[in-house]
This record gives C-alpha cells, sequence and structure tokens, in this order.
C-alpha cells in the first residue's frame, strides 16, 4: 500500500524489475488506517517524490488519496511479518490491521518516534505481544510469544 502517486510509480517500477516476486505483490495506491475513506496526505513542493503525512497540514502541497482498513483487503494469510512505516499514521494502522493480528500474530516491526507511541501501541496489541527490540530508534519490534 503506497498512497503517495510518485512513491507508488517507483515502487510498481521497482517490483517489475525484480520480477518473480511482481507476480505474487499486489501494490495498491491508498492509505492504510482504520477506517474506510478519503485522506489527505500533506507534503512539500520539492519533496513531492518523498514522504508524506496524513491529515497534517505541515506542508503547503495537500494531496487526496482514498484509505482502508487492512482488515478489509482480501488477505490471502496467513501473515507472518508486518512492516508499518507511515509517518505518524501507525497507531490508525494497527487500529485498522487488529483482524489480521488477532488472526494470524504477525511479528510486527513499527516505527514508533517516541516512547508514547510505543506505549500506545503495545497497549492496542493483544495479549501476547511484547516489545522484543527496539531496532534503531525508531522501529520497534514486537514479537507474539503465546
Amino acid at each position: 500500500m503506497e498512497p503517495h502517486p510518485t512513491n507508488y510509480l517507483r515502487l510498481k517500477k521497482n517490483i517489475r524489475i525484480n520480477d518473480p516476486l511482481g507476480e505474487r505483490i499486489n501494490v495498491m495506491n491508498v492509505a492504510a488506517s482504520n477506517v474506510l475513506g478519503k485522506l489527505t496526505l500533506s507534503t512539500y513542493a520539492d519533496r513531492l517524490d518523498d514522504m508524506a503525512r496524513a491529515e497534517s497540514k505541515r506542508g503547503p502541497v495537500q494531496l487526496a488519496t482514498s484509505c482502508t482498513p487492512i482488515d478489509h483487503l482480501n488477505n490471502h494469510g496467513p501473515v507472518g511479518l508486518m512492516k508499518i512505516d507511515v509517518e505518524w499514521w501507525e497507531r490508525q494502522v494497527v487500529r485498522g490491521a487488529m483482524e489480521l493480528i488477532n488472526r494470524d500474530h504477525p511479528h510486527l516491526i513499527v516505527e514508533t518516534l517516541d516512547p508514547k507511541m510505543r506505549a500506545d501501541i503495545e497497549d492496542m496489541l493483544p495479549k501476547g505481544y511484547v516489545v522484543d527490540s527496539i531496532l534503531d530508534l525508531r522501529n520497534t519490534f514486537f514479537r507474539y510469544v503465546p
């Protein structure tokens, strides 16, 4: 899932270059969230090929995109690993993936930009998830221990 139009095209191109993985990867130009609907991404004109933040008014360029919970996708599971790095939208993405998380108990690598975000996400996860490690001061590895 990649909502930013330039990054979406770059991702599709990289998948095509690195075939045969391309036949197993479905890329969608949509944002992950906890609701089905529309979302506004904010970025800067000189960074249109870079990151954008959801529902932030920090950048002068506003990009409209669709959003969907991961739980609304046709997951052909089981899912073993999820990497979530969405510029301060991590809480919403985890909320929108709780059915999958409860069903498959995947390992989670989540960008947690401050201790409060890490604690919030840890509190959202079902019983059995533990912080395995903090990988690089920004990413937290949550592991399920039955």
